[in-house]
């Protein structure tokens, strides 16, 4: 079992709730931020007058801070503890949330959602970091799969129920009570998540050997081979679903507004599904001997095939492949559990937050980049002109394509762990 195990099976599985479900919580905050703003959109649009680039910049102004902030996370994680980091994040969520709220100007708002960006830089990298403590390091690909169904449960609330919420209350509303919520959950885990002795004693202290820690990372082939596709393929589903779906489906498939919130809730529960069945699905290959890059390869591939099938505009077609890319594209993630075997339990902190650093930035960059690109275009009566989408779905595959081939060339001979 993990480094901190308890003596007795019965207190395993009780340290372990206590530790999973509060940063469960928190990771379904993180999915729920991250996509509030595809439903919210048009309130946004009418208010404050945005163009579709600033809709993606105040958007992926979320991406921007979480990004920054995960190398000196990853950091603090290994210093710290992920116990007293994941409380304080939260808690900034919270605070960012009322700002989001009482904003009343673009730069407001941009403000507001850069700390609720910051505040949860954490919802899946400090869970990564307690389960690579806790728990064997053989099961952590199918453990961190199942723990993103927390992040798919946030994604699903942010579709009908949060329309359901606009019904009775305006959007500033729902980010008031939201950051209640946040609070709560940042006191839970203050006081409620226990602190691993073993973590204290095996802290780094000295600057230069947490440096030294990133720089071996950084440096390091494997990363390399992993980082550009764990990046394409999140950063572009991730933009997709949480804002972009929304007007696709609008401008391109002609989807009402009832029916777009259906598609964007299917969306959501395949997020989930494909969290916990690629768990599930590496650990059913590894018992068969096979390693977990033919699970990443595979949903890089049907991930491919889905984006490559919106590009058809069928329309019987078209929800088959919005779920398939959800379905998918988080499987891809996979190769975080990948590169947390690779290297020493002590290194999680910061392999997690030097590969998230990327993926985070990435998605930054392409939720900015597909606005951009879709605003040179002259805007339709009805939103966005078509063509803009088309043009930038093919650059967008072409950039799948060519990240999956990097990660197909560099598969090594053998797979070790570099200790």
């Amino acid at each position: 079992m993990g480094a901190g195990e308890p003596r007795s099976a019965s207190a395993f599985r009780r340290t372990l709730l206590l530790v999973l479900l509060p940063f469960g919580a928190a990771y379904f905050l993180s999915g729920f931020y991250r996509s509030i703003n595809a439903v919210i959109a048009p309130e946004l649009v009418r208010t404050f007058a945005l163009g579709p680039a600033e809709l993606g910049l105040l958007t992926a102004t979320y991406f921007l801070t979480f990004g920054l902030f995960q190398l000196p996370m990853g950091v603090l994680l290994d210093r710290f503890g992920a116990r007293r980091v994941q409380a304080c994040l939260v808690a900034t969520c919270a605070l960012g949330s009322v700002v989001f709220a009482l904003g009343d100007s673009v730069a407001a708002l941009a403000i507001g959602r850069g700390l609720i960006g910051l505040g949860l830089a954490g919802g899946l990298m400090a869970a990564f970091k307690v389960m690579a403590v806790w728990l064997p390091r053989q099961v952590l690909p199918m453990a961190n799969g199942c723990f993103m169904v927390f992040g798919g449960l946030g994604i699903l609330s942010a579709t009908r129920p949060a329309q359901a919420a606009l019904d009775v209350m305006p959007w500033s509303g729902i980010f008031l009570a939201m950051a209640a919520v946040a609070a709560s959950i940042a006191a839970a885990i203050w006081l409620v998540v226990p602190e691993q002795p073993e973590e204290a004693a095996a802290r780094p202290t000295r600057i230069a050997d947490l440096a030294q820690g990133v720089a071996r990372i950084y440096g390091d082939r494997q990363f390399w081979r992993y980082a550009p596709v764990n990046v394409v393929f999140f950063a572009v589903g991730s933009a997709l679903q949480t804002l972009w779906a929304a007007p696709w489906l609008r401008d391109v498939a002609g989807y009402g507004r009832v029916d777009v919130g259906n598609a964007l809730m299917a969306m959501a529960v395949a997020f989930a599904a494909g969290a916990v069945l690629g768990g599930l699905t590496a650990e059913a290959l590894r018992r068969r001997g096979l390693h977990e890059d033919w699970t990443v390869g595979g949903a890089a591939v049907l991930c491919m095939l889905a984006h490559g099938g919106l590009m058809l505009e069928i329309p019987w077609l078209v929800p088959v492949c919005w779920v398939a890319m959800s379905l998918t594209y988080i499987v891809v993630s996979l190769s975080y559990a990948t590169l947390t075997n690779w290297f020493a339990p002590a290194l999680a902190g910061r392999v997690n937050g030097c590969m998230n650093t990327l993926v985070v930035t990435g998605t930054f960059l392409c939720q900015y980049a597909i606005g951009g690109a879709i605003g040179l275009f002259p805007a339709t009566a009805a939103g966005y002109a078509p063509d803009a989408y088309r043009v930038t779905f093919a650059v967008l595959i072409a950039l799948e394509i060519a990240t999956f081939a990097w990660f197909l060339l560099g598969r090594p001979r053998g797979q070790g762990s570099s200790t």
